[in-house]
């Protein structure tokens, strides 16, 4: 059910803009947060990554009225959402958000697809990792 809503929020955020319908998806999305299965809790470096990314994009967009400043959009260049809005000199932490640097992403969305695929890879690392110790520290025939 949470994650509907989220979606809902999401979709009214999306479409409409505004500082309200931005809150109250940055609200919910942290509470689904603390929903998450344990098995993902248990990988604390993808965790953060991704809860510092969301409070990335959540202060900017936050700070900017309910809309995503987008640095490096071209003269003339009309975005398809109503959410993402030219940079400007009157916006607040521009640096925080999407940049044509990053192929029109932001540092908050870099940090939770980074999160996402250690989440996605992470278990099988620590597996493979597993395996590499527990064959280095088994004696060799040679060795003895």
């Amino acid at each position: 059910m949470a994650a509907i809503l989220l979606i809902a929020l999401l979709l009214l955020w999306r479409t409409q803009g505004g500082l309200l319908p931005a809150c109250a998806m940055w609200v919910m999305a942290f509470l689904y947060m603390r929903w998450l299965p344990p098995r993902l809790k248990g990988l604390p470096v993808a965790w953060l990554a991704v809860l510092f990314g969301m409070v990335c994009n959540a202060i900017v967009i936050v700070a900017n009225g309910g809309f995503m400043p987008v640095n490096g959009i071209p003269a003339g260049y009309r975005p398809l959402l109503p959410t993402w809005v030219p940079a400007r000199s009157a916006n607040c932490l521009v640096f925080l958000a999407d940049q044509h640097f990053l192929f029109y992403f932001s540092i908050g969305d870099v940090l939770i697809i980074s999160g996402t695929v250690l989440w996605c890879v992470g278990p099988w690392l620590l597996c493979l990792l597993t395996r590499l110790r527990a064959l280095s520290s088994e004696p060799r025939a040679a060795d003895t």
